[in-house]
């Protein structure tokens, strides 16, 4: 179809998640260390979240839990509900939280027997790690052999069909893949397309 500029003047945007529920968007303002919220026209913006000295990046919107997940510039992974007003927000802290380093996606399973399961990518350590959202247990590496992952950066769960996605733009990569979610990770990637210039974000409807 027609390509719609439905707002712009944005500073350095980076995730974008839609809540069809309600006919609204978020996407996350760096440069304003916010996230942002306006009707799918792109009319009545306004901020969600003031992150004050923090920048937002990557946003999920987990439908099953009508929550907003999102990572940070300093790697802290945090949540909150779209039924309410931003000012509750629940923090999964990891072994990564404090860090200066390159950002990649973030996902949630909630396909999965009791807590979500937490999906991000990490581009500068040729890694996709998985935790769930509650208790005490470390991060896994559920991606990480050479041939199967090198700069992971937007990634998508398809809790229904099980299979975890991500663009790659990695040197002699450029490329979209898949992996089962419910195996160790790391074996029988699939590699759907190539021939990519520096992917970086993705979506994938499961209808």
């Amino acid at each position: 179809g027609d390509l719609e500029v439905v707002r712009d003047g944005l500073d350095l945007p980076e995730g974008l998640a839609l809540d069809a529920a309600r006919c609204r968007m978020y996407w996350a303002e760096y440069g304003a260390r916010a996230i942002m919220r306006s009707s799918l026209d792109g009319n009545n913006a306004e901020v969600f979240i003031d992150l004050g000295d923090r920048s937002p990046t990557w946003l999920w919107n987990s439908v099953e839990e009508d929550m907003l997940y999102w990572m940070q510039a300093d790697w802290r992974l945090k949540r909150t509900s779209l039924a309410g007003d931003g000012s509750v927000i629940e923090e999964r802290s990891t072994s990564f939280s404090g860090r200066s380093e390159l950002v990649g996606g973030v996902a949630v399973d909630t396909g999965v027997d009791g807590d979500p399961q937490v999906y991000w990518s990490h581009p500068e350590s040729w890694v996709i790690n998985r935790l769930p959202w509650s208790g005490e247990d470390p991060a896994a590496e559920f991606v990480y052999a050479d041939e199967a992952v090198y700069e992971p950066r937007g990634i998508s769960v398809d809790s229904v069909g099980r299979s975890l996605y991500w663009v790659d733009s990695g040197p002699g990569f450029n490329d979209l893949r898949r992996i089962g979610m419910d195996g160790d990770g790391n074996s029988n990637v699939e590699v759907l397309r190539d021939g990519f210039a520096a992917p970086m974000g993705l979506a994938v409807d499961a209808g």
